[in-house]
């Protein structure tokens, strides 16, 4: 009976040591996850664009942060996106209205390459995207990037967090009825 009494307590005792230890790697993992968020809030980049006709890049007077380009990135890159294809992304989302609005972007790199590869690289240090393993056409030479499963987390709670506001603030159109009264 001692040894099953001594059994017992040793193993409420393990029961509480392994609470403990997944609390800590809960409270560990949210403020890293606090902190990354930081970064990329206080971390500005500057977007340069190069518009058909031109002969050169147009800095934007405007200034945006990794947290916005991550934002807008993250979505695109759940499965996989090329290099090319992330620069018209941003260029067509991140393009002030103001700069050149009688000008086209042009279709081919209308972001410098150099700076996009810098912003990839970022968000790869801190563990956000990984280049992407699917196999691709030996003539494929386009560079791949996949959000890793940091990446989705961060994005998931930004999202839910989207979501969130959204429920608290009054609707836009006070005519809508939801589909179940329709």
């Amino acid at each position: 009976m001692n040894e099953l009494s001594r059994l017992s307590k040793e193993n409420a005792e393990l029961r509480s040591a392994a609470t403990i230890s997944e609390t800590t790697r809960k409270t560990q993992a949210a403020e890293e996850q606090r902190k990354i968020n930081g970064l990329l809030q206080n971390n500005k980049i500057k977007l340069s664009f190069f518009f058909k006709g031109d002969s050169g890049f147009t800095e934007s007077p405007k200034k945006t942060s990794l947290y916005s380009l991550f934002r807008r990135v993250a979505p695109e890159i759940m499965v996989e996106a090329g290099l090319e294809d992330l620069a018209r992304v941003i260029a067509i989302n991140f393009r002030p209205k103001d700069l050149m609005p009688n000008k086209q972007l042009r279709s081919e790199w209308p972001i410098p390459s150099n700076q996009l590869n810098d912003w990839l690289a970022d968000l790869q240090a801190l563990g956000l995207i990984m280049p992407s393993h699917k196999k691709h056409q030996v003539k494929d030479t386009d560079v791949y990037w996949s959000i890793s499963d940091l990446g989705k987390t961060i994005y998931t709670q930004t999202r839910i967090a989207v979501l969130e506001r959204a429920t608290r603030e009054p609707p836009d159109d006070s005519s809508s009825t939801p589909l179940s009264q329709s």
